[in-house]
């Protein structure tokens, strides 16, 4: 009897060995300099060639002396390098671990590719941003935050029991969290560095078995964990929880507790039924208090059922890391992002965004860009660029992020003191629905650079009764908690649609009007002014006005924000820079116009004139001096050799201008 016991364990066993497809690879069976895709039989790239392969490196190494590293410039890349994971698995066990090293200051980015083909479904994206931050997603959701070691070598490691669709992350072999995937399957690893990434990889592992763990029967986890209105010094908020029976057992009672190291609270809940699948939201009683010294979190579920502990440790620990930040004063953080009603995901962005504008109302300003229907602005769309969607652009920074991780570089924008504050005044007259804006800058240090000023309009409420206005929604029916988008249909029809934040005009084009150098001591003011005739079907009782100030680089410095009926209720202010009696006595006709139009200029004193016309990106594309007038002027202007689109027209008398919108449509 003893012999065949033995005999059947060392039969499993053997099977167990030979069913394991075990990969590793500490690089140092390569040479410095050698291509890792061109030199490996298991690794390749992206696009299957040389040009985005990843040379091996002696510069820094976990074990040995050779590692792989990762630089990244622009929107990514060049290196973009993948390891296959012998086939699409959609069942068994699965493991991965590396180590790795990102530099203080950068980031490091990879995902997992779902087909044996990449780039047709991302499964899981993970980034280590620069502050030390850790987050995973599965492209629907960010699932998991952390922190990770900064500027030293730490292991990264993912189990996935994909039979169960259970998926557990570990830093340094502590369970960081853990998620029922959306897509539940995996083919590769993707290694491609972001725009700011410098990171190195080494001791790569990875293992798979047709044989997948035990599924748990007892298992209680937390699928979720929010720390309220954590991100501003001072603030306080009660810490909720979202705990799911992922077992068959019945839960009846369980602890939650929450510690940032230093102060910890624990809370007892019990007399429930939760049967299996059934989740629970729980509010804490004692509120998280947040001061820049306290920037990370954990919540533990612990005593389910009265019991030690269940059967998957690794789903009873969320943590969550968060930049805290004393805002500048005067700071606000413009955020536009870019969405479309035929973009399926894109309620993701509506969602994330109203959540920001929710959560810092004093301090985020919300955009909602349009692309490819019928709320689009086709200057706003081209100059954002935006090609993936949702995506979202933070102050106009070159790298979009998905709205679902605004939150950090929003944090990390209102940390630093802006260049000049803003304040938008206005007057609109309802039966020519002609809309003028002063917008008056304080300089707190002076100023002589030459940055750029415009105003973006929005209208929030916007809604249709056409199917134009219907919102592709692929949360519908499924399981992902998103908004509410996942109890509406696909398409949300237009009767159910509000949108938000929507970019109806940029005053001064994409890239502003170019202010010219001035020199202004400090705590000086100067104001300028822009003119918007605003469409019959436009509603000003929702509009908002948002004045930018753009650095020489193309960045936004600074933006405010005020609703139309608060900027007329502060007053249009009558500016020292650009002229109000100048825009009164100035008309352009016709506007639009096909190749010409007239400028009529009414002067009360002889004054030298002077037209410049910029295009919507800035761009000056006409001038002319007209030397010293006087009276009622009418002067020509041929814009035969001007493509069709959005003009600024620059009319300047002597040190005084003013600005008039103009479009060609030939």
């Amino acid at each position: 009897m003893m012999k065949n016991l033995l005999i059947l364990i060392f039969s499993i066993c053997l099977f167990s060995a030979v069913d394991a497809q075990i990969f590793n690879d500490d690089f140092e069976s390569y040479t410095a300099g050698d291509l890792l895709g061109a030199s490996s039989s298991t690794w390749t790239t992206w696009s299957g060639g040389t040009a985005d392969d990843v040379e091996i490196t002696d510069t820094r190494a976990n074990s040995g002396t050779n590692s792989i590293h990762f630089v990244g410039s622009g929107a990514g890349g060049p290196a973009d390098v993948v390891l296959p994971f012998g086939g699409k698995r959609v069942s068994g066990q699965f493991t991965m671990s590396m180590a790795m090293y990102v530099e203080p200051g950068k980031s490091a980015y990879l995902n997992f590719q779902g087909e044996t083909t990449p780039g047709s479904v991302w499964t899981m994206n993970a980034n280590f941003t620069a502050l030390g931050a850790f987050q995973i997603d599965d492209v629907s959701f960010v699932q998991i935050r952390s922190d990770y070691p900064i500027g030293e070598w730490f292991d990264f490691e993912v189990e996935v029991n994909i039979t169960s669709n259970i998926w557990d992350f570990k830093i340094n072999g502590e369970c960081v969290g853990s998620y029922a995937a959306t897509d539940n399957f995996l083919a590769s690893l993707d290694l491609f560095p972001l725009g700011d990434s410098d990171f190195y990889v080494d001791d790569m592992y990875t293992k798979y078995s047709a044989i997948p763990g035990p599924a748990p029967t007892f298992d209680a986890g937390l699928a979720g964990v929010g720390f309220g209105s954590a991100g501003l010094d001072g603030t306080s908020a009660n810490v909720t929880a979202t705990v799911i029976n992922k077992g068959t057992t019945e839960i009846n009672s369980f602890d939650i507790s929450y510690t940032d190291g230093t102060v910890m609270e624990s809370q007892s809940f019990s007399g429930m039924t939760m049967a299996a699948g059934a989740t629970m939201e729980l509010v804490m009683d004692v509120p998280y208090s947040f001061s820049v010294d306290n920037k990370k979190g954990q919540v533990r579920l612990s005593n389910v059922n009265g019991m030690a502990a269940d059967d998957h440790a690794c789903n009873d620990v969320l943590n969550s890391f968060f930049t805290v930040v004393v805002p500048r004063p005067g700071k606000r953080v413009l955020v536009e992002e870019g969405t479309g009603t035929w973009c399926g995901w894109c309620p993701r962005g509506d969602v994330f965004m109203r959540a920001m504008a929710d959560k810092y109302p004093d301090h985020f300003v919300p955009v909602a860009v349009h692309n490819g229907d019928i709320m689009t602005l086709a200057e706003h769309n081209s100059g954002l660029g935006i090609t993936g969607f949702p995506g979202a652009k933070v102050m106009r920074n070159s790298t979009a992020v998905d709205p679902s991780a605004i939150e950090e570089p929003i944090l990390d924008a209102l940390s630093v003191a802006p260049y000049a504050t803003m304040e938008t005044g206005a007057r609109f007259d309802e039966d020519t629905r002609e809309l003028e804006v002063s917008v008056t800058v304080l300089f707190p240090t002076g100023s002589i650079f030459p940055y750029r000023m415009g105003v973006i309009v929005t209208e929030d409420e916007v809604r249709g009764t056409s199917s134009d206005y219907d919102q592709a929604n692929y949360y519908s029916g499924g399981s992902v908690i998103m908004g509410g988008y996942e109890t509406l249909a696909d398409p949300v029809p237009a009767i159910d649609m509000v949108y938000e934040f929507v970019s109806r005009a940029l005053l001064g084009g994409y890239s502003g009007i170019p202010v010219q150098d001035f020199d202004v001591g400090d705590g000086d003011t100067k104001t300028f002014y822009f003119t918007y005739t605003v469409p019959a079907e436009f509603n000003t009782e929702h509009f908002n006005l948002i004045p930018v100030l753009i650095a020489p680089v193309g960045v936004i410095d600074n933006a405010g924000h005020s609703t139309l009926e608060e900027a007329i209720e502060r007053g249009f202010v009558v500016s020292n820079t650009q002229d109000p009696v100048i825009s009164t006595n100035t008309h352009v006709y016709p506007n639009p116009f096909s190749n010409n139009t007239n400028i009529e200029l009414n002067l009360e004193t002889p004054a030298n004139v002077q037209i410049t016309v910029l295009n919507a990106m800035g761009q000056k594309v006409a001038s002319r001096n007209y030397g010293t007038q006087s009276g009622k002027n009418v002067f020509p202007f041929d814009g035969t050799n001007l493509a069709n689109g959005v003009y600024y027209m620059n009319i300047y008398v002597d040190d005084k201008f003013t600005t008039k919108r103009i479009s060609i449509m030939h």
